[in-house]
């Protein structure tokens, strides 16, 4: 659509839920989570051609994915068990080298990677308590806490360009 909000066209054309968009840093194409198959990641092209499921992982739950700067990974929130405790994990565009970059840390959600790609910022919330800003290496190193409240949450960060 045009920065106006005229011309808006529907892409994924999609009777399913599709949500949490990220374009690619060049722009040509664009990930999304849909329920289609269960909740699972998939990239299209920019026009909403060539449709394509990465994950096909009908055991999990996976939402929020974002591209990294360079364009060659996608971040991602994985729910094996659907009770919110999400892992963060990473997969190629083209559906291949999916790995875990962390996991066990209460809910996880809302992961971003930072401009150079070196590190990914997330929402955790551990059980029973309030969400936290957290960061975490790229390579699954090095996590830690950035930002909490002691009486309230935090949620979707984003890095500064």
């Amino acid at each position: 659509m045009g920065a106006d909000g005229s011309n808006r066209t529907n892409i994924s054309d999609s009777p399913y839920n599709d949500i949490d968009p990220s374009w690619s840093p060049d722009g040509n194409q664009i990930t999304f989570a849909s329920d289609r198959a269960g909740w699972d990641i998939y990239v299209m092209n920019a026009d909403g051609s060539n449709q394509t499921n990465i994950t096909n992982s009908s055991a999990d739950h996976e939402y929020n994915p974002s591209w990294s700067p360079k364009g060659d990974e996608i971040v991602f929130i994985s729910d094996e068990d659907k009770d919110g405790s999400g892992w963060i994990s990473t997969i190629s565009p083209d559906g291949s080298n999916r790995r875990e970059v962390i996991s066990g840390m209460g809910e996880a959600q809302d992961p971003e990677w930072s401009p150079d790609g070196s590190k990914i910022v997330f929402t955790k919330q551990p059980h029973n308590s309030f969400s936290e800003i957290w960061v975490v290496d790229a390579d699954g190193t090095s996590s830690h806490p950035l930002w909490s409240f002691s009486d309230g949450n935090s949620y979707n960060p984003h890095w500064g360009h």
